[in-house]
């Protein structure tokens, strides 16, 4: 193998995509890498780099059967940041948190919705989205291309997806980075620059308008996406992801298990 391309191997942002990618087999995702999705923006297809799938089967604790399931999607883009990036971050709204929580299900079908879990059920209320304080806004960087791609690809995947295929499920936009230590994470105009210390996480929130698939009618929808350090991608899926959605199977089992009594 030539120098040149050795150079290339050991510089390639596919090391990260890797990298994920063997973190989710390890923990018993599904993954398919590098799928392509219809961008209604640029009317051309665009390449997701991960699209991650869990089932989360509902097993009856007395008779071990399964009498439910739903499925868990992540819509993940991987980046590299050579330059340090910073987010002004304003105070998290509980109405814009909920619109972000991303689920698909019919209730005249399953019996849940979106609507259902959130406001009739009073579920998720330990969901991430809602319990931070503060979300990113507006973003400070050198090279601002790479952080508008990352927040946009992972939410125009999610939404081709979720609209052509309507698979049941919850579904998350996520940014897995390397390459810097954390991303800053700026409160207040007059804040002292010099103390302020990066983060391994954050959450960016915005207000996004689209034309689905299907229909083609405009909609605009408020969407948040993790930016998460490749470090802590691990510890985030099991303490924050696989932790919050615990109350959403415990009600799939007594819902079906009330239903069918």
């Amino acid at each position: 193998m030539q120098e040149e391309l050795k150079k290339i191997i050991k510089k390639s942002g596919n090391n990260l995509h890797i990298a994920v990618v063997e973190l989710l087999e390890k923990m018993q995702w599904d993954v398919d890498l590098s799928s392509y999705y219809y961008d209604d923006t640029a009317n051309k297809p665009r390449e997701i780099d991960i699209i991650a799938k869990k089932n989360i089967p509902i097993i009856n604790p007395t008779t071990q059967a399964q009498c439910n399931e739903f499925n868990l999607f992540l819509f993940i883009e991987c980046k590299h940041f050579t330059k340090e990036v910073a987010f002004r971050s304003r105070l998290n709204r509980e109405q814009e948190a909920k619109e972000a929580i991303t689920i698909e299900a019919n209730e005249a079908v399953d019996g849940w919705s979106k609507e259902v879990i959130l406001e009739r059920e009073g579920l998720f209320r330990n969901h991430h989205y809602l319990k931070e304080r503060f979300i990113g806004k507006l973003y400070d960087t050198e090279n601002e291309k790479p952080v508008f791609n990352a927040i946009t690809q992972p939410i125009k995947s999610l939404i081709f997806f979720k609209e052509s295929r309507c698979e049941r499920g919850v579904y998350y936009p996520l940014v897995v980075y390397s390459g810097t230590d954390g991303i800053y994470s700026i409160k207040r105009q007059d804040s002292d620059l010099e103390k302020i210390k990066p983060k391994k996480r954050l959450i960016f929130g915005l207000n996004y308008s689209y034309k689905p698939p299907i229909s083609g009618v405009l909609k605009t929808n408020q969407f948040y996406i993790d930016f998460v350090h490749q470090d802590e991608l691990g510890s985030f899926i099991e303490d924050t992801i696989l932790e919050e959605i615990k109350e959403l199977k415990e009600y799939l089992f007594f819902r079906k298990r009330t239903h069918n009594v």
